[in-house]
């Protein structure tokens, strides 16, 4: 329950993203290789590992 109050806060902090993401994207759009680095969606947060 408490993953869902925070869905508008997360939301919120993504989209103030919106105009860097764009500038990024532009940026390797035309790359021929790109190498992508993320946590699984079973990483636990900072938050949550406290």
């Amino acid at each position: 329950m408490h993953a869902l109050i925070e869905v508008p806060r997360h939301m919120s902090g993504a989209l103030k993203l919106e105009d860097h993401i764009e500038r990024l994207a532009k940026q390797i759009a035309d790359a021929s290789d790109v190498l992508y680095l993320g946590r699984g969606t079973s990483f636990r947060s900072r938050s949550k590992a406290r």
